[in-house]
Parts: structure tokens; C-alpha cells; sequence
């Protein structure tokens, strides 16, 4: 399968928090970014998030709005591919 990346991308550790709304109920998780390009992120995560899923991310002192784009089961639990979608911009108090 050919890869399908529009950006290259490369390692990058930190901490993430995840937010989104799901049948009119807020959603949280946390994660750990792996990698990042400039199209998007590489989050490991502990529970699955549904492809299609439009989600706020924080780390590393800015806030992105982003699509999921698949979701695969790992040994940590679940790794999910997001797609920046819009303007990012600086967390407050950074």
C-alpha cells in the first residue's frame, strides 16, 4: 500500500489533551503525540476514537483544530492519525 502522506513527518514526543463532542456529550483524553508533519499528528491514545471525528488537541502550548482519519488498535492501546483542519493558534498563558 502506497503511503498517502501530503507532508512528511517526523518524531515529536510531548503530552496532548483531546476534546470533542459526541451525541451532544463532551468528550476527554489524553495522549502522547509521536509524530508530527505539517498536515498533522500521530497520537498514541488509551481508548478509540471514531474516524471522522472532529476534535480540539492542546500541546506544546498551541491548540489545533483537527479530523481523525483512522484509528488502529496498538500495544498501548489505540494510535489515531489526525488532519489538521483550520488555523492553529497559541494556548492561552503560553
Amino acid at each position: 500500500m502506497a503511503d498517502q502522506r501530503i507532508a512528511p513527518r517526523r518524531l515529536f514526543m510531548c503530552r496532548a489533551d483531546l476534546a470533542w463532542s459526541c451525541d451532544g456529550q463532551s468528550k476527554k483524553l489524553s495522549g502522547m503525540v509521536e509524530d508530527r508533519s505539517k498536515s498533522g499528528l500521530g497520537i498514541q491514545v488509551p481508548k478509540s476514537v471514531p474516524v471522522g471525528t472532529q476534535m480540539t488537541i492542546r500541546f506544546n502550548n498551541e491548540i489545533h483544530s483537527a479530523i481523525v482519519k483512522r484509528c488502529i488498535r496498538s500495544e498501548l492501546g489505540f494510535f489515531i492519525g489526525v488532519a489538521f483542519a483550520g488555523e492553529s493558534r497559541e494556548a492561552a498563558g503560553a
